[in-house]
């Protein structure tokens, strides 16, 4: 199956996520309608949700309040990517001005408690107190995981369990409760919860260590900016792995690049031709699958139907991507 085929085949179904979003804020402030539905239309993947959908058609459970709750998690992604974008000073998202460049600070991040309020607005409609504690602790984990990232902006010497602590905050944790959630809902998991809550987990993990050895490797038309993470001073898996690897000379430029913060392009490229110099690439291979190998096990517990297929494809595309 190919990832096309996903999209053609669930897109009805985020269709209506899209739906319930809209419906959650099209009769409030009319700046609030406006920017959700620039939010809407400004493309993304929907991963999360899809993730919710997969999760319920695996667990045979597709139904409306599934459809809520996978509405409810794209409600707790976009409004910490409107955070995020304030923090990060960032002016561009899937190649559109972002909301902070478009509206100001003060609006995205008002925007962004509103749409964590209508994420919680959803749970509840579950009626499911298990749902209401997993998306509100993971909620926390997210906060908590911005936090110990924005502590750490800038230290070279961050190791593999604080990088490892903040993904798993930051994307992982609300990978595993999309998944997770679908069983919640279902009279009887019989175990499932544990089964999609790991294959969540794991394939968020994955999913994001790509996503940051990608910021050293992506193109320029990808709808993010490559060096991001660098410019920034985010030490992240390819800089902490460069730093293991790397020979004495080596490692203490990257040690005075860090602690003179001499971010620009000639040492962006540097550590490109260092990345290389050392096959990071091999090593993070390794790593991520590592974890996808784990979420391809608890994967194979479920019946070998259309929804199990495209969740392997999603675990594949992971691997695959180049944006």
């Amino acid at each position: 199956m190919l990832l096309e085929e996903i999209y053609k085949y669930y897109g009805p179904y985020l269709k209506k996520v899209d739906n319930i979003i809209y419906q959650c804020c099209k009769n409030r402030f009319p700046l609030i309608a406006d920017i959700v539905q620039y939010v809407i239309t400004s493309g993304g993947k929907r991963l999360r949700p899809l993730l919710t959908i997969l999760a319920a058609d695996m667990c045979g459970n597709l139904n409306e309040t599934a459809l809520k709750l996978a509405a409810s998690v794209e409600l707790i992604h976009t409004a910490t990517l409107l955070h995020d974008d304030v923090i990060d000073h960032s002016e561009l998202r899937r190649n559109k001005p972002t909301v902070n460049y478009n509206w100001g600070n003060k609006t995205s991040i008002l925007m962004g408690d509103f749409l964590f309020s209508q994420a919680f607005e959803l749970m509840v409609t579950s009626k499911s107190f298990q749902v209401l504690e997993l998306l509100s602790s993971t909620s926390a984990i997210i906060s908590e995981g911005e936090i110990i990232q924005l502590n750490s902006l800038g230290d070279i010497e961050i190791g593999l369990d604080t990088y490892y602590t903040v993904i798993n905050a930051k994307t992982a944790a609300l990978f595993a409760a999309s998944t997770k959630i679908a069983s919640l809902i279902t009279e009887s998991n019989e175990g499932l919860d544990e089964h999609l809550y790991q294959i969540g987990k794991n394939f968020g993990m994955s999913y994001q260590i790509t996503d940051d050895f990608l910021d050293y490797t992506r193109s320029t038309n990808s709808g993010k900016n490559p060096g991001d993470d660098f410019y920034e001073g985010k030490v992240t898996l390819p800089i902490i792995l460069l730093k293991t690897q790397a020979d004495k000379e080596d490692s203490k430029l990257i040690t005075a690049m860090w602690n003179n913060k001499n971010f620009d392009q000639e040492n962006f490229n540097f550590i490109n031709s260092l990345i290389t110099k050392y096959d990071i690439t091999n090593l993070i291979n390794n790593i991520t699958c590592n974890y996808l190998d784990k979420a391809y096990g608890h994967l194979k517990t479920f019946p070998d139907n259309t929804a199990r297929k495209s969740f392997a494809t999603l675990i594949d595309f992971c691997i695959k991507r180049d944006f």
